[in-house]
């Protein structure tokens, strides 16, 4: 599976049926998709009506259950099948899809990002240096026009003094050259950590607000279940 395509799976289990046909349902997608295709994925537990426990006490006493979930992201949803009219639960499950969807898309843009930054500084840095090229060559044959111009005019001391002067002014030159393109090259490596970071706690602050909207699952799960 190509790494930049989105790829999002949501299984439908029913609580207390748990088949042979769903476990079989995590090996499948991974021998077509690959290994890490149900990194982005969640589990809804259809029937919570049925349950006489808590969810998080039902799911503890099934280790198989437990593996399947882990092996599909870790992130679950339950619809009480009683409750069909009731929109929250609709509401809440789009809730953490959207949520896992934005960590997924943030993901991919973020090395997008950085390939697209790292060409870029690539491509200033190679064009700055074949601009300085460029110049230090042209001011070399201008000084060896110059050279050869005052050589004819004041002789052999003319001659010497005006080749130090074209030696100097030629190092200092490339100096300053090479000093631009340093500076340049810093500033646009800059500018891409600066877009990296901020890509990033978008990316952790998406990660944090599923693991609240979790918790404050739980915890309701709890109360209901009390």
């Amino acid at each position: 599976m190509d790494e930049n395509v989105n790829q999002f799976f949501l299984l439908v289990v029913r609580l207390g049926r748990f088949t042979l046909e769903d476990r079989n349902t995590v090996k499948w997608i991974q021998e077509n998709f690959g290994e890490g295709a149900l990194k982005y994925s969640l589990v809804l537990f259809t029937g919570g009506d049925e349950l006489k426990t808590p969810v998080e006490e039902f799911l503890r006493k099934s280790r198989d259950l437990q593996e399947f979930i882990n092996s599909c992201g870790g992130g679950y949803h339950v619809f009480n099948n009683r409750e069909k009219n009731n929109r929250t639960q609709v509401t809440e499950l789009l809730d953490k899809i959207e949520t896992v969807l934005f960590t997924m898309q943030g993901y991919h843009h973020t090395t997008m990002m950085i390939q697209q930054v790292q060409r870029k500084i690539q491509a200033e840095e190679e064009r700055k240096r074949e601009e300085a090229e460029r110049e230090i060559r042209t001011e070399e044959e201008n000084k060896r026009q110059e050279i050869t111009y005052f050589s004819v005019l004041v002789g052999s001391i003319g001659v010497i003094i005006t080749v130090l002067i074209a030696v100097i002014f030629g190092k200092h030159k490339i100096q300053m050259n090479e000093m631009e393109i340093r500076r340049e090259e810093e500033r646009k490596r800059e500018e891409a950590e600066r877009e990296i970071r901020t890509e990033e706690e978008r990316k952790r602050e998406a990660e944090r607000e599923l693991k609240r909207r979790g918790e404050t699952e739980q915890r309701g799960e709890k109360q209901r279940g009390g």
